[in-house]
């Protein structure tokens, strides 16, 4: 019973069970069961003395400890039961260990026997520990690079752009970047892949999926590949003119298109205007782009 396991990992990881068992990695303290009705085995755990810092007040351990097993490393290296662990943390976090319910439980069965500033010790602990992981639960999807910025975007000459970010881990097992699908490190909820550019504005497309193949979260970002050259524009217009995405253009000086003119924008394009220079249209400015080669008016870097 994957389900059942998983739920006994999240919840021995959530109390911070210190005794030799399988949320620290160890084979021990613990049983499983079949029965004949049902013939899934479930886990049935016992020595549960040593949790909720009742040994050692520290909250920061590793949610994939029971990796550490080696049954548990390949079951939880499985995309779609990655996804169903992080999900199944969520879930005991926003229910049975949330405060009012904890609180509820902890008087419940220990207001009888323990005194109260200990089980306000046991909370505390329970609360600093959820912190902790929820620390280690990305739950957004991300896209970075480590390009330098040009024109407020990240810039580069090269054809290709190494991209990374964080998928929302418990709604994921793949990642894909228009259409083509990224590495993903279940255990990280990281992603990465070397992406193809071509010369001018890129906008790439980051999709996360669940198991089911659902898309759970959408993301986007925009990559200038510089072009060889930068070309200055300025002055009214004598004929219709394209500005293509194979080099930068640059407004230096008030630009005009006069009626009857037309200013065609191709794809992918990026006009930079400098401080204090204008574009006017009087005739006609043709600029679409595409959801994947947006075209781009902005100030000169310089301004």
């Amino acid at each position: 019973d994957v389900d059942q396991w998983l739920r006994f990992l999240a919840t021995d990881t959530i109390l911070t069970n210190r005794e030799t068992s399988p949320s620290r990695g160890i084979g021990d303290d613990y049983r499983i069961f079949r029965g004949n009705n049902d013939p899934r085995f479930v886990f049935v755990p016992h020595d549960m003395d040593s949790i909720l810092g009742t040994t050692e007040n520290k909250v920061d351990y590793d949610i994939w400890l029971p990796t550490e097993m080696e049954g548990f490393s390949r079951l939880l290296s499985l995309p779609e039961v990655a996804e169903r662990y992080y999900g199944t943390l969520l879930e005991l976090i926003d229910t049975v260990f949330s405060p009012d319910e904890a609180a509820r439980t902890v008087k419940q069965e220990l207001g009888g026997w323990v005194p109260e500033q200990a089980r306000n010790q046991l909370l505390q602990f329970l609360e600093r520990r959820i912190v902790n992981i929820l620390g280690q639960i990305p739950q957004e999807l991300t896209a970075t690079s480590t390009l330098p910025q040009r024109n407020s975007l990240p810039t580069t000459t090269e054809s290709s752009v190494t991209l990374t970010g964080f998928a929302p881990a418990a709604l994921t097992s793949r990642v894909e970047v228009d259409g083509v699908p990224a590495n993903y490190d279940v255990q990280s909820a990281v992603w990465n892949l070397s992406a193809s550019l071509t010369t001018g504005l890129n906008r790439l497309h980051v999709v996360s999926y669940n198991a089911d193949g659902v898309a759970t979260a959408k993301t986007e970002i925009d990559i200038w590949r510089e072009a060889d050259s930068t070309q200055a524009l300025g002055g009214t217009l004598s004929s219709d003119t394209t500005l293509s995405s194979d080099r930068t253009w640059s407004v230096t000086r008030n630009l005009v298109v006069p009626s009857g003119i037309s200013l065609i924008v191709e794809p992918g394009t990026m006009v930079t205007v400098a401080s204090g220079k204008s574009l006017r249209i009087e005739g006609l400015l043709q600029a679409t782009g595409t959801a994947q080669r947006p075209i781009r008016f902005t100030r000169s870097a310089t301004s």
